[in-house]
């Protein structure tokens, strides 16, 4: 929105846009209600066959620490990737369509990895979600390399992979523990929390 609207045309074009979208999507959603309740009972079907295995108090505190690691490590991507960029060489318009694509691919990816699950309800999220997370790794390796060409797959990866892991994370964690899913939610939401709060702090003080 910044740099392919708000410098060209002005910052009110940006905003009218956003509004645009809002209105389309809502029109669409009016418009896909009818149909929406036997999807619904068709996506939730896979689901009810998982297990509810009832993970123990270590494992969540496992996952909790793992919440927090992964998510301290991620949300600093969000806000210091422009200035990266720009110090790695790249014009500031270019760092932030860089910052727009990478913003599109996380939404992407996101709801390509939840209908993944859907369909897959037997496969192990953990251990996927795991993969995205050395990938990521992967990815802020590249980033900080400083070279533009690795930057921008480093910024791909760590989007991609490193950061679109959170709501894959979220419904594990609730698939398995179906019998107290409040609790469980606030258990490891407290770790991604930290994570996302106390992550860009610590990496703004060392920058």
């Amino acid at each position: 929105a910044v740099p392919g609207v708000a410098l060209v045309f002005g910052w009110r074009w940006a905003v009218a846009g956003a509004v645009g979208l809002a209105v389309v999507l809502l029109l669409a959603s009016l418009a896909g209600g009818r149909d929406a309740g036997r999807r619904a009972g068709s996506a939730r079907a896979p689901a009810a066959r998982a297990p509810d295995r009832g993970l123990p108090r270590s494992g969540l505190v496992v996952l909790t620490v793992g919440g927090f690691l992964g998510s301290a490590a991620a949300t600093p991507t969000g806000v210091f990737l422009v200035d990266s960029a720009v110090a790695a060489g790249m014009g500031a318009g270019a760092a932030g369509l860089l910052f727009a694509a990478c913003s599109v691919l996380g939404l992407v990816v996101r709801i390509g990895f939840g209908w993944w699950a859907d369909r897959h309800p037997g496969r192990s999220a953990y251990l996927f979600i795991a993969n995205l997370l050395a990938l990521g790794t992967l990815g802020y390796a590249l980033l900080a390399t400083g070279a533009v060409p690795a930057f921008l797959a480093g910024g791909v990866l760590a989007y991609g992979a490193g950061w679109a892991w959170t709501g894959l994370f979220h419904f594990a964690v609730i698939r398995d523990n179906r019998g107290a899913a409040a609790s469980v939610t606030g258990f490891v939401q407290t770790g991604l929390s930290l994570g996302a709060a106390t992550g860009p702090l610590l990496f703004g003080l060392v920058a």
